[in-house]
């Protein structure tokens, strides 16, 4: 029993922080955007500031989400394929993103 909460624990908390690498490149990317685009100083603070409330407020609202889904998980035995999903969409979200600052700071 104790391996499995052990499991439970690592997964959540290496989903967790996927999430946490998720909300900082997001900001990297609308900040990128924004220089990109060729607005003033003053809009870029408030995209780094709005940026940053959402992605708490957001990366707060998934660790709730997550604590459920991986809790469902243990309960049916499929913790592990549930985490290896949630692994899958962070990588290509992470991808997403970091193809797009790219794109920017190369057009920038």
């Amino acid at each position: 029993m104790w391996l499995k909460r052990l499991t439970y624990l690592a997964c959540w908390l290496i989903a967790i922080l996927g999430w946490l690498v998720v909300a900082i490149l997001m900001r990297t990317t609308a900040l990128s955007v924004g220089v990109a685009v060729g607005v003033n100083h003053w809009v870029l603070g408030l995209i780094d500031k709005s940026t940053i409330v959402l992605a708490v407020l957001g990366w707060l609202l998934l660790a709730m989400v997550i604590e459920s889904y991986y809790r469902n998980g243990v309960d049916r035995g499929e913790l592990i394929s549930r985490a290896a999903r949630m692994t899958a969409v962070q990588l290509g979200i992470i991808a997403l993103l970091a193809m797009a600052t790219f794109i920017c700071q190369q057009s920038g």
